[in-house]
């Protein structure tokens, strides 16, 4: 795959930190501002940090504040905000006015620092499609030509879908998928203005990172069109997979379906990923001739709580015990990805022994190993009445209290 060059793009952000806090926490911002400055200071350095791992950053003396400009907006206790045409003028400001000594010193009775709440944003476009105006890929913009899609399954986040090129192109928007976390009113720290306690966040830049290394593995996937980035607002743009869910082509194209399913399957595997719901239809396009992995915000850690000591693996090339328990237990984790995925698609994609054969065979060629014996292939096959697989079984560890 040749690798994807990107067009950067500074643009004025939508929405800032403040629009942050006035959606998910107190719709009375800027007014409680103004009467405890100190405190919500505090606290919006705690949000910033929740939401950027950045905390409120503030320079002194560095631009002027546009004092001018009718936008800019006295919040109460020397606060002010502005989000006007003034570029560098754009944040939240405060106001400290210097005591008599250092007035006479500096020349100024006032001093204005200006804190950065995420009033940019940085859009980055792949050249291929550097004909498309940039203004295209402002969320003030497509949301406004867009239709929300919708799915059979809960949607954790927005996504949306619009056209460019005349109609030519479909385009999908995903925004970051975000869960938050709040305090009980009896659990809130005394110091905390707000009730939220914590910010997970799969960020858009990192979901088109997974679908890049994605296709350089081999795995169809929708082409990267760019992202949109902010401090409060996220988007992934794809380009649109025609086709349909591949249950519908089960009757028409089972074998190649089961072939490229199991080698898509692998291949996550060799990515060090576990994509949650790997057997859901509803996340793979089939186009009549290739599968195709349209969601990849799912797939975690294929590793995750082995902790595997690679440093004591690698550091000695004449000790190999390391190495070849890791392989050992490489390959049973590969080998529960590949039970699980059969165990699934019994009613569906595999239903019968010669289905379920070949998806073995195909998984076990993607992953250069040797053919499996039919004694490793019945293994495989067999399913005691209490198999669960990991899906499940962390479902039902969620949903226990």
């Amino acid at each position: 795959m040749e690798e994807i060059q990107f067009e950067h793009h500074t643009v004025n952000a939508r929405k800032d930190l403040l629009h942050f806090v006035e959606e998910h926490a107190d719709k009375d911002i800027y007014k409680h501002i103004g009467e405890k400055p100190d405190e919500w200071e505090d606290e919006l350095n705690i949000i910033s940090n929740l939401l950027t791992g950045e905390g409120l950053i503030g320079g002194t003396g560095i631009n002027h504040p546009p004092i001018n400009d009718p936008e800019f907006r006295e919040l109460g206790g020397n606060f002010f905000l502005y989000r006007g045409n003034q570029t560098r003028g754009r944040g939240l400001w405060r106001r400290e006015t210097l005591d008599k000594e250092i007035a006479e010193y500096t020349g100024r009775s006032e001093e204005w620092t200006q804190y950065s709440i995420g009033s940019k944003a940085v859009v980055r476009i792949n050249q291929k499609f550097s004909d498309i105006p940039i203004e295209t890929f402002l969320p003030e913009n497509f949301e406004k030509i867009s239709e929300e899609v919708k799915k059979e399954k809960a949607v954790k986040r927005p996504i949306f879908k619009f056209r460019v090129r005349d109609d030519q192109l479909g385009v999908y928007a995903k925004s970051a998928d975000i869960s938050y976390s709040f305090y009980y009113s009896d659990a809130k720290p005394k110091f905390r203005l707000t009730s939220i306690s914590s910010i997970q966040k799969t960020a858009s830049k990192k979901e088109m990172e997974r679908t890049i290394e994605f296709s350089k593995l081999g795995i169809n996937v929708p082409e990267v069109i760019g992202y949109y980035e902010s401090s409060v607002e996220e988007f992934l743009f794809l380009s649109e997979v025609k086709g349909k869910f591949p249950d519908t082509f089960l009757e028409t194209h089972r074998k190649e379906i089961i072939e490229q399913d199991a080698e898509m399957l692998g291949k996550v595997c060799l990515a060090g990923y576990r994509k949650q719901g790997f057997i859901d239809f509803d996340d793979k396009i089939f186009d009549g001739e290739d599968l195709y992995l349209i969601d990849v915000d799912e797939c975690v850690d294929l590793y995750f709580g082995l902790v595997p000591d690679y440093r004591k693996i690698l550091l000695n090339p004449r000790e190999t015990s390391g190495l070849r328990d890791f392989r050992k237990m490489q390959r049973a984790i590969f080998k529960g990805e590949l039970k699980d995925a059969l165990s699934e698609y019994r009613e569906s994609l595999t239903p019968t022994k010669e289905d379920m054969e070949h998806y073995v065979r195909t998984f076990y060629k993607t992953l250069g190993w040797k053919e499996p014996s039919q004694r490793q292939i019945s293994k495989l096959m067999d399913f005691p009445d209490d198999y669960m697989t990991q899906d499940r079984f962390m479902s039902m560890m969620s949903d226990t209290d």
